[in-house]
């Protein structure tokens, strides 16, 4: 017996009021940590959630040292 399955009963049953985003535009390699920083803290000022950096800079250490530093200037309940 085949079922048939009706695709707005499918598409209404997962739909969601909210979804969390994060910005994926202000994390490239070519910018400075405070360049990054900066930009984390206007995602979040914006309304997102989250911020997407990218690793792979010419030295893991410049990596290492932004990665903590977008992740508290992105986070909402880092600052006031």
């Amino acid at each position: 017996m085949q079922s048939v399955l009706n695709i707005s009963t499918l598409a209404n049953d997962g739909a969601q009021l909210r979804v969390p985003i994060y910005n994926t535009e202000g994390g490239w390699l070519n910018f400075t940590t405070e360049e990054l920083v900066d930009r984390a803290i206007e995602a979040r000022e914006a309304g997102f959630r989250g911020f997407k950096d990218k690793v792979g800079r010419p030295h893991v250490a410049e990596d290492v040292r932004a990665w903590p530093l977008c992740a508290a200037s992105s986070d909402r309940t880092s600052r006031s």
